[in-house]
């Protein structure tokens, strides 16, 4: 037995020094012109193929990584290839060719659904739900709701929540919503989804998901001037208020005002507009719309425009009314600075744009990373000891610049 083991053993050997002896002198047999046409040998490619599963795809730092494994590509050549040996020192447009190729391979699927079902396989989460793309069949859909975020929207979400979405996250045209809640520690997500076409329907089927879930059926929501969200949201949450968001109401009063107003009348009509907005009471809305009716720049189209798309919807905007809900936000920055969080902090340095990548990044390591912050803030709230000033029971555990803003206001 021992005798057939070292036999064996030493065949092994001998045949990998002669493998390794006959590629090195078959190495040194090829002119300079010659290695210039070979193809990456195999390790080469597999090394870039990794790199391109951790979402590395620049050329650049697909090299320094190359670079890092060089002894591992090289091992057993028993001397250093030439630097213009193609075989092991892959040009740039090769590197190309390999990360498109296994991009490709990677995204058969319009969806690359398979992919991401492995990823939800993968995750223990009773709050998920994936509906494939099938041609000729029901639309792509997906929700989440972690623990962790379905535990935030039972403590926070009775006070108001947030809906927002962001664009080109993956190389489809899908969009990315985020609700999110204003706790104790600043805005955190309590739900996130993706559906194939941004529609009141698809929108709808999504948050009745989420509503299954444990999303409250009377709250506040504040979105931007959306009419699919706005629909969606009315269709599943009747009992709730919807307000638009202070910021996207004016940019889009500004862009509509610079599409259809004259330029001399522009600063006159911004101001009467932003009048009927400011309004304090219903007395002054009235007269305020007034006004604005009588001027002379206000033409049948204004009238229109103001009618269908905002006048009738008036509860949603105006001062006199946000006033009445003292909680709530006045514009969706809360959202949207996660979405910045999200591009900037996480997608910015993971090249896999496609869905399984996104969802990947969002399931693994964004949510959990902003749940992270969240807890940290939480300690830190209960542990830090930095106010000389007797603190108040119903203060105690709170936020420090929570209860720094109360104390200074207290008689």
């Amino acid at each position: 037995m021992g005798c057939s083991l070292s036999l064996s053993l030493s065949l092994s050997l001998s045949l990998s020094l002669s493998l390794s002896l006959s590629l090195s002198l078959s190495l040194s047999l090829y002119s300079e012109s010659e290695m210039l046409t070979f193809r990456p040998d195999h390790r080469v490619v597999k090394t870039i193929e990794e790199c391109v599963r951790e979402g590395v795809v620049n050329v650049h730092d697909i090299r320094v990584m190359l670079n890092l494994h060089k002894k591992d590509i090289l091992a057993g050549l028993g001397e250093e290839p030439s630097p213009l040996n193609r075989k092991f020192f892959p040009k740039d447009d090769d590197i190309r060719n390999i990360v498109y190729s296994f991009r490709k391979k990677r995204l058969s699927g319009l969806y690359d659904q398979d992919l991401v079902e492995s990823i939800i396989r993968s995750m223990d989460a009773k709050q998920i739900y994936f509906r494939p793309y099938e041609e000729n069949g029901e639309g792509f859909l997906f929700v989440y709701m972690s623990e962790d975020m379905q535990h935030l929207m039972a403590r926070y979400g009775n006070d108001c929540l947030l809906l927002d979405a962001t664009y080109k996250t993956t190389k489809y045209d899908v969009p990315f919503f985020q609700l999110v809640a204003n706790t104790n520690c600043g805005y955190q997500p309590v739900a996130v989804f993706l559906v194939e076409i941004e529609n009141s329907l698809n929108i709808a089927e999504a948050l009745e998901i989420i509503k299954r879930w444990g999303a409250p059926s009377k709250t506040t929501f504040v979105i931007d001037h959306s009419l699919p969200e706005l629909n969606a949201l009315r269709q599943v949450f009747p009992e709730s208020i919807i307000m638009f968001c202070e910021f996207h109401r004016r940019q889009a009063w500004h862009r509509w005002i610079r599409s259809n107003v004259a330029e001399q009348a522009r600063k006159e009509v911004t101001v009467q507009l932003e009048q009927v907005a400011e309004s304090n009471s219903a007395i002054d809305f009235a007269r305020n719309c007034l006004a604005l009716d009588s001027a002379n720049f206000c033409s049948k189209k204004m009238a229109d425009w103001l009618n269908t798309h905002w006048l009738s919807h008036q509860q949603r905007w105006v001062r006199y009314y946000r006033t009445s809900l003292p909680h709530v936000p006045w514009t969706t920055n809360g959202v949207e600075a996660l979405h910045h969080v999200l591009k900037t902090k996480f997608l910015k340095h993971f090249g896999d744009r496609s869905l399984h990548g996104f969802l990947s990044v969002v399931l693994k390591k964004y949510l959990p990373g902003i749940m992270m912050t969240y807890r940290a803030a939480n300690l830190s709230a209960h542990s830090a000891r930095v106010l000389t000033t007797p603190v108040p029971d119903f203060l105690k555990g709170r936020p420090v610049k929570l209860v720094q803003h109360c104390i200074k206001r207290l008689p």
